[in-house]
């Protein structure tokens, strides 16, 4: 049951980041963005790659949370509904990877 608190509590962190992102808050973490100015910061370019960046990570989150939720109805025995959850977070985990890679072709484009 620990993975399943581990996998709930990356989720939630996937979550709050994806939140804030959207929000155009904490944009300093995303990789190579950390030595922007504030005054750079209150772009409309900023504003869009958190957006853009939040994707991803709201992807992230459907997934981790299906994993745990398939490691817990296996653990209580109901496997048939634990490989319909398999493939929704393999579906996520699919988009996640389709739209970093959005995410990079966009990012680039500037």
């Amino acid at each position: 049951m620990t993975i399943f608190a581990l996998l709930m509590l990356f989720a939630l962190l996937f979550l709050v980041l994806g939140v804030q992102f959207m929000r155009g808050k904490w944009l300093n973490l995303i990789a190579g963005n950390n030595f922007v100015s504030k005054e750079e910061m209150k772009t409309s370019y900023q504003r869009r790659l958190g957006r853009l960046v939040a994707a991803p990570m709201f992807a992230a989150a459907c997934a981790l949370a299906f994993q745990a939720a398939s490691v817990l109805l296996r653990f209580n025995g109901m496997d048939d509904m634990a490989a319909t959850t398999d493939i929704l977070m393999g579906a996520c985990y699919v988009a996640c990877m389709v739209l970093l890679v959005v995410v990079m072709v966009k990012a680039n484009k500037r």
